[in-house]
């Protein structure tokens, strides 16, 4: 057997070699037991802490390849007569596989999500505080608009919010009542023919002016649904019908359109909190009638 290969004895060979005595055969098997053993080792705890280690075929190791390493160890001959020292060496390693690091780890992640879980109720706790709290909304901005249009000789009637409360509440004060579906249909028309004038206030969910296509689907959007009226829809009905339009807010100045149009104008008010679904639209008449 050559034991200069693998186990460390020098490779300068002198030409009159002499083989070596069997107490430096001993030796050097002693050495080779050893240094093995450091490798070995160390290779199985940088195994068992996920990272790269030597004879890992240049993958990173994960904790769950450690049992793998375990077995090979035990298996190699050069250690046989060592299995008692691997055997502790792999129950201390074992110990701290499986118990301090995933302990502490899970330790720390529940007490974040503990911490989570008080923040969340304590946000929930302070929010249920505050809306006890505030002023009931709705009945403010209705009791301030029912004082402002009082003064004015105006009372206000209730429309059913179903989406066309804006045309219900114009369409009312008309000498000749007109349906929500009439006005519907006037403003669409009133739309695709002044398309220059109201485009530059209409915008898609991006932001970006409307396109032919877009612009023409909006038209009929406003004709065949409910889709709630807002100013464009005012200005044009105002136009239409040749009259200024007077609406009532809460905490704003009234707003008029096309005052310049003269005549007795129709009176709406508009409503922020009137109902969870959104902005409201009611008909304001004169208390006299």
């Amino acid at each position: 057997m050559n034991f200069s290969r693998g186990i460390g004895v020098s490779s300068g060979i002198s030409q009159a070699y002499r083989p070596p005595s069997s107490e430096m055969l001993q030796k050097e098997i002693r050495l080779a037991e050893k240094k093995r053993w450091r490798n070995a080792r160390g290779w199985i705890k940088s195994w068992s802490n996920g990272k790269r280690a030597k004879g890992n075929r240049g993958r990173s190791a994960s904790r769950s390849d450690w049992p793998v390493a375990v077995e090979m160890l035990k298996s190699t001959p050069i250690l046989s007569g060592w299995k008692a020292e691997v055997d502790v060496a792999m129950d201390s390693l074992t110990i701290s596989h499986n118990t301090p690091t995933n302990q502490k780890k899970k330790g720390r992640q529940q007490k974040r999500k503990d911490k989570r879980a008080a923040d969340i109720e304590a946000l929930r706790s302070q929010a249920a505080l505050e809306a006890e709290s505030m002023p009931d909304l709705r009945q403010k901005e209705l009791g301030n608009i029912k004082v402002a249009v009082g003064k004015l000789g105006l009372e206000l009637v209730d429309i059913p919010a179903d989406g066309h409360c804006l045309y219900r509440a114009i369409g009312g004060q008309l000498g000749t009542p007109q349906t929500y579906q009439d006005l519907r249909r006037q403003t669409a028309s009133h739309l695709r023919t002044r398309r220059e004038q109201f485009a530059p206030f209409l915008t898609n969910t991006d932001g970006d002016a409307l396109n032919d296509g877009e612009y023409e689907k909006y038209c009929e959007t406003l004709e065949n649904t409910a889709v709630w009226g807002g100013d464009v829809e005012i200005q044009a009905l105002s136009q239409i019908l040749n009259r200024p339009i007077h609406v009532h807010q809460s905490d704003s100045p009234v707003l008029k359109v096309n005052e310049e149009y003269g005549g007795e104008p129709i009176r709406i008010s508009y409503h922020r909190h009137y109902y969870r679904l959104g902005a409201h639209y009611n008909l304001l008449r004169s208390t006299e009638s």
